[in-house]
């Protein structure tokens, strides 16, 4: 642009259109990146909450795999599920702690949807490499070099890692072992249980240089218990601290535990690693039997990773820490709560931990490594049983300076997730609110082929069949057959373009799929003239497109269209949505008798030749002429001429067909027949049009111009007449 400058104001103009337009077309498109914040950066202190949310309420009941990170478990965590992320970000945390993971499944949406709650992620390393594989290392001296390389290795593939080879944003440290002094093999080995941690820590340091490991790079820590280790060999009588004298002088000297390394433990210890430790106990026991010690002792950054002292009111108490974390002359990064929720499959003592509870309400059911759970509503009155009146959510919600959660609705039918029916109306109408039937009736709308546009009308709508306010206006049967009949303008709806369509509901694919594959074999299966084996190859690419194509034709082709939430709803999985719904995902699987967004297929065009109205036959065609060959009509007569007299028996029935006899017909241009569009044929190319309106403006301004500076130069030459010669000097003084 800078180019244009240079030149004079008739040359700028052209130059700037001409710029204007070549940007427009060379510019490419814009493609969205997910942003992924560099949350492993020092980020004040950690106010952590220790996440296991296990879906169970019965004691005794087994729990076999305990990655809450897969995407099997995203029903809990998920912002369409039960949104737990978004809860723990509310009550104010800014870190959340896992325990186990499982290297086989994909942990990157977790860590994704974390960071978009701005939540920092610590992982642990599961139990099974330790002491529950084959190969366990605790079958082989506690040497675990072999089996954490291999098992870290698959958690670098397995979304730890992105595609540049640096690691997720949101990762902030790994726990190599939780409470390795307890299972690994115990306090009364400190040489075996920090062999067992400086090799798995040799093993993981292995994996990343052999996975190029590139940019900024995690912490790493093993959590030990708050016990005291008689057979360290100092710091005998102190709780967590034997266990990290001894572990430090493996680190800068592996051959005291009988460990040769592969990588350099010192620089890893002394640049990556941080101590930490599991406490029930409260802040000033913390502070007298650990934190004075340790602060003389070592200069290793260190937090808690569970911190929960039941026997003492807990607002005052975790104040009480957080201010030791807080204390800048210390190494202290916080704490993690323990924990977000109530562990009932473990049962006695472990019942006075967990600030939330199950409630009674099932959310949604999921399936989760072969096994069947219900992700439950979480009950916040769990009361600090030595504070009046104030529940466990409550005080740390306080302490950490959180907005707040309100669980008032978390127990309550959702009006975005309940079925489409009668009975998913009751449910909702029980709750007597006009705002949650708003909600309701608005997805009823959508199934309707409608789509809300005026809140205002839709709430004088809804109060008559909320409960809230007065008598009811009619039931569920009356509210469907008043808005089918009566269309009400505070909706708009669409007859010809709608479909029965996939409910993008905004459920990620891998929890819809089982069901929606259970609905297209009802559909396929109950079909009466099409064959699903006929799904054209570019709607068989997806479950979703296939889906589209084929439950848009069942609507047709097996019900004729009729009653939209009996036919077209295969139990949640589909929705008879207006056009303007569906175009925003991919519409051209989606097979409707409106020629300007039926599928360029067999069976759209089928569609459109069965209303035989040659208009929409010629709006078809049309467009099949531009989308498939890039042409224009050239004479919109002789398109109509050719719709209106063959769209009944010469028209090909063949799409195919169809196609070849529209690359012969003499009244197209441009595209592949090169033939040019006369400016004043009736179907000339709108560009030409926009090019002439843009020459034509062009040139008037660039008169304009002209005549505005000829009258400004003559109107100077008089003034200039005009001023006598003194007051022409005076004029040029300073």
């Amino acid at each position: 642009m800078k180019a244009c400058e240079a030149f004079g104001l008739v040359t700028w103009v052209f130059c700037s259109v001409a710029f204007g337009h070549v940007s427009a077309l060379a510019s490419p498109a814009q493609t969205t990146t997910s942003f992924i914040s560099n949350l492993s950066d020092v980020h004040g202190v950690m106010k952590g909450i220790s996440y296991a949310p296990v879906p169970i309420k019965i004691m005794g009941e087994p729990f076999p795999n305990d990655d809450f990170m897969s995407p099997a478990f995203g029903p809990l965590w998920h912002e369409a599920g039960r949104d737990d992320l978004g809860i723990i970000q509310k009550l104010g945390a800014n870190t959340i702690r896992l325990y186990g993971n499982d290297p086989r499944f994909d942990h990157q949406q977790f860590l994704q949807a974390a960071d978009a709650q701005g939540l920092h992620v610590i992982v642990g390393m599961s139990n099974y490499p330790f002491t529950d594989a084959p190969n366990a290392c605790s079958k082989s001296n506690w040497d675990c070099y072999e089996q954490l390389k291999a098992q870290y290795a698959d958690n670098l593939r397995s979304g730890f890692l992105l595609e540049n080879r640096s690691y997720h944003g949101a990762l902030s440290q790994v726990i190599i072992i939780n409470e390795a002094d307890y299972k690994a093999p115990g306090l009364s080995k400190p040489k075996l249980f920090c062999k067992a941690i400086i090799s798995a820590l040799d093993g993981m340091l292995s994996a990343e240089k052999e996975a190029q490991v590139r940019g900024n790079l995690v912490k790493f820590t093993a959590t030990f218990s708050f016990g005291v280790c008689q057979q360290c060999s100092k710091y005998n009588t102190r709780p967590a601290l034997g266990q990290m004298y001894d572990l430090r002088a493996a680190m800068l000297d592996p051959s005291t535990v009988g460990y040769t390394p592969k990588n350099d433990l010192r620089a890893a210890y002394e640049g990556r690693f941080h101590h930490s430790f599991n406490a029930q106990s409260p802040a000033y026991v913390v502070q007298a039997e650990f934190l004075k010690v340790y602060s003389a002792e070592f200069r290793e950054p260190f937090f808690i990773g569970e911190y929960h002292a039941p026997m003492v009111p807990q607002t005052s108490d975790l104040v009480a820490i957080m201010k030791l974390a807080e204390d800048p002359s210390n190494q202290f990064l916080g704490i993690f709560f323990f924990e977000f929720q109530k562990s009932y499959w473990k049962g006695g003592s472990e019942l006075a931990f967990g600030m939330l509870g199950l409630g009674t309400l099932p959310l949604m059911d999921f399936n989760a490594n072969g096994v069947k759970y219900t992700a439950w509503c979480l009950d916040d009155e769990v009361p600090d049983p030595n504070q009046n009146n104030t529940t466990l959510v409550q005080a740390v919600t306080q302490v950490y300076g959180g907005e707040g959660y309100d669980f008032t609705e978390a127990c309550l039918f959702d009006p975005a997730k309940v079925p489409v029916t009668e009975a998913g109306y009751n449910l909702i109408l029980a709750q007597k609110s006009t705002t949650r039937m708003m909600a309701f009736v608005a997805r009823l709308v959508g199934h309707l082929g409608g789509l809300v546009k005026d809140k205002t009308g839709l709430m004088e709508f809804t109060a008559g069949y909320s409960g809230e306010a007065g008598p009811l206006a009619g039931d569920f049967a009356t509210m469907v057959g008043t808005l089918q009949e009566t269309h009400p303008n505070w909706a708009h709806w669409e007859v010809a373009s709608a479909a029965c369509v996939v409910d993008h509901s905004g459920l990620p694919p891998e929890w819809t799929a089982p069901a929606l594959g259970e609905a297209l074999d009802y559909a396929c299966t109950n079909m009466r003239t099409f064959n699903c084996a006929d799904v054209p190859p570019q709607c068989n690419g997806t479950l979703y497109t296939r889906a589209d194509y084929v439950f848009s034709i069942y609507f047709d082709d097996v019900v004729a269209g009729a009653d939209p939430l009996k036919n077209c709803f295969f139990n949640g999985s589909a929705q008879y949505a207006p056009r303007e719904t569906y175009k925003s995902w991919d519409s051209s699987c989606v097979i409707t008798r409106d020629p300007g967004s039926t599928a360029l297929t067999q069976d759209g065009y089928n569609a459109v030749l069965e209303t035989r109205d040659s208009d929409k036959v010629a709006k078809l065609i049309k467009r099949v002429l531009w989308e498939q060959f890039q042409e224009n009509v050239r004479d919109t007569d002789d398109l109509k001429q050719f719709a209106r007299n063959k769209s009944h028996n010469l028209l090909p029935r063949s799409f195919e067909q169809l196609l070849m006899v529209l690359r012969k017909v003499p009244w197209t241009c441009d595209g592949e027949t090169h033939r040019t569009c006369s400016a004043g044929s009736k179907g000339a190319n709108p560009w030409i049009w926009l090019g002439l309106a843009t020459a034509i403006g062009v040139v008037s301004i660039v008169l304009l111009y002209f005549i505005w500076d000829r009258r400004r130069r003559h109107k100077q030459r008089r003034s200039a007449l005009l001023v006598p010669e003194g007051s022409r000097s005076l004029q040029n003084l300073p």
